[in-house]
């Protein structure tokens, strides 16, 4: 009976007091509720953002054909890509006595000039001692990364390239730790073949015009015609298509090689509305070229035609003004254009969160999850980049700071909860 009595008597006093305890326990709960190791942060950074747009584009140039009344070995004499002076010798052409597969013998012909050209770049450069060995030997490793790249890409020319330069380091590697006496001996043997195919009656072909850049033969595709200058002018997005599954030119005359007299040369490619839309006339681009090793080159946009198709594609003409040494010059290959660059903060999109209509992110601060308006300046997949400086300066709402901790996870997160050390 007493215990009933004191419960009865104390009963309001007992229930205020577990109230409080229960209100205590729920503010220390969500006060101290995590430990600042269950937060996943990040500084706020600046970054500029490249926007780039891949498609294939079509190398339109004014080139002149050489040509031969008849066929024969051509014997390349001038480094074909590179620029020849006015009375330089281009090219020998012979014409043997046997002319039933001279297919055949100029494939040959062309592999022993390049094992030639090889060996001769492998000799070692006047001056070279044993202590250069190690960096021949990083050289080809780093042409063998370059191999497996280019496999990855399907870029076969490249693989081509990077296993010849591969050679040359391995080679000199090799002499530098033995002799030279083995590529000096290859390369009589090589040469002898070859001047033994060069037979009967030949001559010899220079240029005798302007100064220009020499392309040898295995470079002809047949489309050179076709894919000229002023065939550009007047291109259409139909007359585009047609030219792409064009066949090339074929004459009653021989073609041994090229010349290009003008430096200039242009691309020509069809973009989505919404990506060529963004382009201007005289603008200059960043354009990079993943089968030629990816080659960055400057071109200028001269013009931008609707390709007619109905769906606002746009048919993007771009102007090269230097011909780059060393560049692959072949009639259709991947381009990737840099559309435009934007700076601004970044933003991950698991950080991003919306409080009473306002988006933004939470940051850590002083012990304490705090939340901070952004404004969107672009929007990525995966992301977006924040404007650096509010736009809204006197909204009561604080707004993101370069820095800051973000957050990217945590459990139970609003404005204000509080984090022990």
């Amino acid at each position: 009976m007493n215990r009933m009595r004191y419960l009865k008597e104390h009963a309001g006093r007992i229930g205020l007091t577990a109230l409080l305890f229960c209100l205590i326990v729920y503010t220390v709960y969500h006060a101290v509720g995590g430990s600042a190791g269950s937060l996943q942060t990040t500084p706020v950074r600046k970054v500029t953002d490249t926007a780039l747009v891949t498609g294939e584009g079509w190398l339109f140039r004014d080139e002149t054909l050489l040509t031969l009344p008849r066929e024969g070995l051509v014997n390349t004499l001038a480094t074909s890509g590179t620029k020849v002076g006015r009375n330089t010798e281009l090219f020998q052409v012979w014409y043997p006595s046997d002319t039933e597969d001279l297919t055949n013998a100029q494939n040959r012909l062309d592999a022993l000039n390049r094992q030639i050209t090889l060996l001769q770049d492998s000799l070692l450069p006047a001056g070279s001692k044993l202590s250069d060995a190690a960096g021949y030997r990083n050289d080809a490793m780093t042409r063998l990364s370059d191999i497996r790249a280019e496999i990855r890409s399907g870029n076969w020319v490249g693989v081509g390239d990077a296993e010849d330069e591969m050679l040359v380091a391995l080679n000199r590697y090799g002499s530098l730790l033995s002799t030279e006496d083995g590529i000096r001996t290859a390369l009589e043997q090589l040469t002898a073949e070859r001047d033994g195919m060069l037979t009967g009656e030949s001559r010899t072909v220079w240029n005798d015009s302007a100064s220009g850049y020499y392309y040898a033969h295995e470079t002809v595709d047949g489309l050179e015609e076709r894919f000229s200058v002023t065939a550009l002018e007047t291109l259409t997005g139909a007359g585009f298509a047609e030219l792409q599954n064009a066949e090339p030119i074929t004459g009653d005359v021989f073609v041994a090689g090229k010349i290009c007299y003008d430096y200039r040369w242009y691309l020509a490619l069809t973009l989505p509305a919404d990506v060529g839309g963004t382009l201007e006339v005289d603008t200059t681009y960043t354009v990079r070229f993943p089968e030629n090793r990816d080659r960055e080159l400057s071109l200028t946009c001269t013009d931008l035609r609707d390709a007619g198709d109905g769906n606002g594609t746009v048919l993007v003409i771009l102007r090269s003004d230097v011909t780059p040494a060393g560049f692959t010059f072949r009639r259709c290959q991947t381009v990737e254009l840099t559309t435009g660059e934007s700076s601004g903060l970044y933003i991950p999109e698991q950080a991003l969160v919306t409080r009473g209509g306002v988006t933004g992110v939470y940051v850590f601060d002083s012990g304490t999850v705090v939340f901070r308006r952004i404004a969107a300046a672009v929007e990525r997949e995966g992301y977006l980049l924040a404007l650096c400086e509010d736009p809204d300066p006197e909204n009561e709402v604080p707004y993101v700071a370069l820095n800051d901790l973000m957050v990217l996870s945590g459990k139970n997160l609003y404005d204000g909860k509080v984090y022990r050390q």
